[in-house]
């Protein structure tokens, strides 16, 4: 069931003709698996609220070892949980986890931690949380850039309602 040291012992109930017995207990070791891990962005000058994807790739330390659930390996800008690697894909003797997403504040707006997403220099990063494994978290360097959506509005700046005070006026926008 993990790393961790065990007891192990054997034991027969008696039967018939033969006599029950339990054998002396032996100690089992099973040490952490261990490997690399490196960290890819699809953009290293993201925009603020576009779509990026990070991949983590995992070397395990033996060929062909084990490797970590999607669920423990997660994504991080400054101090932001991004999220949990949504998809892993074996290639070769590694393994390449991904998260997609929106480089966005958390919501709803103003919940901590804030100020990761704002333009600037920041430091993404893939952790690994199964208490399985030791792999030293990977990181690299990020741009995060201004949003670039631009706001126009071309219908028609004046209404008339017919000289009611009241009416409903239906505006269309485009954010681009």
């Amino acid at each position: 069931s993990g790393a961790a040291t065990r007891s192990i012992t054997a034991a027969s109930t008696p039967t018939g003709s033969f006599l029950g017995s339990t054998s002396p207990a032996v100690t089992q070791t099973v040490s952490q698996a261990t490997g690399t891990a490196t960290l890819a962005a699809s953009n290293l000058t993201p925009v603020y609220s576009d779509l990026e994807t990070f991949t983590a790739t995992y070397t395990p330390g033996v060929s062909g070892g084990p490797a970590p659930a999607l669920a423990n390996v997660v994504f991080k800008v400054g101090t932001q949980t991004l999220g949990p690697a949504t998809a892993v894909t074996q290639v070769g003797s590694t393994y390449q986890y991904t998260w997609t997403g929106q480089m966005i504040e958390p919501s709803p707006f103003g919940t901590t931690p804030t100020g990761n997403m704002k333009p600037g220099s920041r430091i993404a990063a893939v952790t690994f949380v199964d208490p399985n494994f030791t792999i030293a978290n990977a990181n690299r360097a990020l741009t995060v850039r201004a949003e670039d959506a631009r706001v126009a509005y071309t219908n028609p700046t004046t209404f008339s309602l017919g000289g009611s005070a009241t009416g409903t006026v239906v505006l269309a926008l485009t954010a681009k």
